[in-house]
């Protein structure tokens, strides 16, 4: 909208209503006058009459009324320049006012839009580490159920002698009894265990980390939000001194 139009209007609505009620005032004040006759001689402007002014009383109000006029119409004029005045001083008060403490709050945002930024970029550095711990884990449980499931099946072949690999780089061979291979097979399913109980706390974590990610994410756009209109609003009086200038 027209600021400037915006004002203007509020002046002539203003001045209309001041206007009305001192013409009012005006209106009020002429009845009490000519509700009050006076015994008036040598008066040009009440055709006196020496002769009968003594008979009858006379409303005096047509020796004032030029002078009322007069007297309420620079009134009107002098408190119209005032209000204006005042009106106009008032706005640019008050927007000063809300624009110094928009642009404290805007310092603070950007404050705390840094340090928002700098904890997203922490939580989410967190959270690669996570999900690359998670992947580490899942790697080190598919192997072991590999190394498992090669040990069984040589405990059911009552084969002495396994060969499993850990990796693509290094072999392992040795004798094995089925005993020893049980055994192996208790303590890989203890580790095994071990490993999953790791997952699911590393699972956990790593979405907590995503919803605090997430939360911090929606925070930062509505501070981003608010820091746009704060500065729409310091345009908005900047444009309105110009405009009142």
């Amino acid at each position: 909208p027209n600021t400037k139009l915006m004002v203007k209007q509020l002046e002539q609505l203003i001045s209309n209503h001041i206007r009305q009620k001192m013409t009012n005032q005006g209106d009020e004040i002429k009845e009490i006058i000519s509700n009050r006759p006076l015994f008036v001689l040598f008066e040009k402007q009440l055709d006196c009459d020496t002769l009968t002014d003594h008979l009858q009383p006379k409303n005096i109000l047509p020796i004032y009324k030029e002078k009322i006029d007069k007297l309420l119409l620079h009134t009107k004029d002098t408190l119209d320049d005032e209000m204006n005045i005042l009106i106009e001083n008032s706005i640019q008060e008050i927007m000063k006012t809300e624009v110094q403490k928009r642009a404290k709050i805007e310092l603070e945002l950007q404050t705390t839009g840094g340090k928002l930024v700098n904890a997203l970029n922490t939580l989410k550095a967190q959270a690669l580490a996570s999900n690359s711990n998670i992947n580490d884990l899942k790697s080190i449980k598919s192997l072991l159920l590999k190394m498992v499931s090669q040990l069984k099946e040589q405990v059911t072949q009552s084969s002495s002698k396994i060969v499993y690999e850990v990796d693509d780089l290094t072999q392992m061979e040795g004798e094995v009894t089925d005993d020893v291979a049980k055994r192996r097979i208790e303590v890989m399913a203890k580790y095994i265990e071990d490993v999953k109980h790791q997952m699911d706390l590393a699972g956990q974590e790593h979405a907590k980390l995503l919803l605090k990610i997430q939360i911090l994410t929606e925070y930062k756009i509505r501070c981003d939000t608010l820091d746009k209109q704060l500065a729409q609003t310091q345009q908005a009086y900047q444009d309105l001194q110009q405009t009142l200038a």
